[in-house]
């Protein structure tokens, strides 16, 4: 790998590292309504509609809440919470945490496994027929913020292929709203950035027809899951990046000039905002997509 093969790299692993905590703007509180469903038509007793709302709390609290998607997904839990039980004041104590920016993820285990294993089985039953129409509401919404607490799931896969079903239009913003412009996010990059990645890359000269990015290791500071546990444990600290450059054929796969995709398997469906979000920012600063024809830029960790 070359010189500016590797600056690129390693202000691309800057990026990837800034990018979860500068994309997300402030909480934003969700509405007390229009609820997607009415609570005296769900099939659940005072009791039972209790401990999902404390569930919805337990997940919500599990969260980082450091990405925009986890913003969005935290305000979507409680917002579900308040709706099925309005005096839970631990859900309430949670939305004040989250906005006033001092909320600490939540790392016990044993409680986020529970809250797992109570919320599955009530998601199969509300789908069913029986339940009507405004169960298999609730069912849709549980659904669509299940899946971002509990991906690995067995039924988490298909759940997240299918997108989001719930109905939070009036009650929960949209993702976008938890999420800076292109151009914003630009302004807090370069404001971070040592130097303008145009200089970075300018401080060599490309050889024509010559392959810039093969692989790297490199080190950046991202939120990251710690342990063996099927619950994660997250913490804010070093870790490794390895960034791969794959040739592939147009013909089969399609033109598309540089793209970037994040993870593997299952979870690059959690990260296509982020990749299509440093599309953008690569576009701010270069004023275009940097071509790599026949290539694409696949980004993993290397640690287990």
């Amino acid at each position: 790998m070359n010189r500016n093969g590797y600056c690129f790299l390693r202000l691309f692993a800057l990026w990837i590292g800034a990018i979860s905590s500068l994309t997300a703007i402030d909480f934003i509180l969700p509405a007390e309504g229009p609820v997607a469903f009415r609570r005296d038509k769900i099939p659940l007793g005072a009791e039972a509609m209790a401990t999902l709302s404390n569930d919805l709390n337990i997940l919500a609290r599990s969260l980082t809440g450091q990405s925009s998607e986890e913003k969005h997904a935290a305000a979507q839990m409680l917002a579900l919470s308040l709706a099925l039980d309005p005096c839970n004041a631990k859900a309430r104590e949670t939305l004040i945490d989250y906005q006033q920016k001092r909320h600490q993820p939540l790392n016990d285990a044993s409680q986020i496994e529970c809250s797992h294993a109570n919320i599955w089985p009530i998601i199969g039953w509300l789908e069913t027929p029986d339940v009507g129409r405004d169960g298999q509401a609730l069912a849709a919404c549980l659904k669509d913020v299940i899946v971002i607490s509990d991906p690995k799931h067995p039924k988490a896969e298909a759940i997240i292929a299918t997108g989001t079903t719930g109905v939070w239009e009036g009650w929960v913003p949209a993702l976008s709203a938890y999420q800076m412009s292109a151009a914003e996010l630009n302004q807090k990059v370069v404001a971070a950035t040592p130097n303008h990645p145009k200089d970075i890359l300018q401080q060599q000269p490309l050889v024509p027809n010559e392959k810039i990015l093969q692989q790297a290791v490199i080190d950046t500071v991202l939120w990251k899951i710690i342990g063996s546990s099927t619950v994660p444990k997250w913490v804010y600290g070093s870790a490794k990046l390895q960034m791969t450059s794959k040739h592939f054929d147009p013909y089969i796969v399609g033109p598309d000039p540089f793209p970037i995709t994040i993870g593997s398997g299952e979870s690059i469906l959690f990260f296509e905002n982020t990749s299509r979000m440093l599309e953008k920012l690569m576009v701010c600063h270069f004023n275009e997509i940097p071509t790599l024809p026949s290539h694409r830029l696949s980004v993993t960790s290397p640690e287990p």
